[in-house]
């Protein structure tokens, strides 16, 4: 479950900084 967890956070993480280098 833990590493679950790390993965969807690594997930968001990566989206936020593809969204940060669109901009």
């Amino acid at each position: 479950m833990k590493t679950l967890a790390w993965c969807s956070l690594a997930v968001l993480l990566v989206a936020a900084l593809a969204g940060g280098a669109a901009l």
